[in-house]
């Protein structure tokens, strides 16, 4: 043991039983000129719900999308920016003026 160092518990510096008392994460990214938000969130049964939502208008109309799936791996952000559960959402991925075109047609 050494004189004058203080050792804290994980429990006294943000743990709880070994765990991360709130690994829940909010953040925004701005991919192909859309600014998607990313959501991370702890269950109670220790998986994770990870979720990726797009929001877009125009003048008359608001369009959100949303996507989400569960893990039970802690991902890092960049990991759940990358997840291929996102991918296909983020590239398909068209605001409401686009949608709106495309029914005109």
């Amino acid at each position: 043991m050494r004189v004058g160092t203080e050792y804290m518990a994980k429990e006294e510096i943000g743990f709880k039983h070994g765990v991360p008392e709130n690994p829940d994460r909010t953040w925004e990214k701005r991919i192909n000129g859309h600014t998607f938000t990313f959501k991370k969130t702890r269950e109670k049964n220790g998986f994770f719900l990870y979720g990726c939502q797009c929001r877009s208008e125009d003048d008359r109309f608001t369009s959100s999308s949303a996507t989400s799936f569960y893990s039970g791996q802690d991902l890092t952000p960049e990991e759940v920016e990358q997840a291929s559960q996102f991918s296909a959402f983020i590239q398909g991925y068209q605001p409401v003026a686009a949608l709106r075109a495309s029914i005109k047609r």
